[in-house]
């Protein structure tokens, strides 16, 4: 029983992250803004001009996170965090739609690699039906989490 008990609290400290995977995240969004704003710029065969029609939801999607996961630095709550995950779901998903409806990308041009814009489309689709469940669940815990006692 008691290594059973020692088992759960040692699942429950891993739900929490270290200040340092909230400074790698924010890193690694800044590093996604730089890309996102200079993509064009690079004149990549597979990057259509429309890609400039993306830019702007993207960056906002992407400022969220930077902006949740400096929050996160600062407040590590389980209601904080749920609160966190539901807001940039919500960017994350008006973006990942956005560039699914747009769809800046032909990769016929790619060394003819049409079946990965067909690939590519699928999993845009799919990632926006995941981030749409995920979105559900960090609003039920985010509820859940402001009425619970302690963290």
């Amino acid at each position: 029983m008691e290594e059973d008990k020692r088992e759960n609290i040692k699942i429950k400290r891993g739900d929490k992250k270290s200040k340092g995977d909230y400074i790698g995240a924010i890193i690694v969004n800044i590093i996604a803004l730089i890309i996102v704003n200079n993509i064009i710029n690079w004149n990549l065969p597979f990057i259509k001009e429309s890609f400039s029609k993306c830019i702007f939801i993207l960056n906002l999607s992407i400022a969220a996170n930077i902006f949740g996961n400096s929050v996160l630095f600062a407040i590590d709550t389980r209601f904080m965090k749920n609160l966190v995950n539901f807001i940039t779901r919500i960017f994350g998903i008006i973006a990942t739609y956005k560039v699914y409806r747009i769809y800046p990308f032909d990769f016929e041009k790619f060394l003819g690699f049409s079946w990965l814009d067909f690939i590519l489309k699928i999993i845009l689709l799919i990632s926006v039906i995941i981030t749409g469940i995920e979105l559900i669940v960090y609003g039920v815990k985010s509820i859940i989490s402001l009425f619970s006692v302690g963290d």
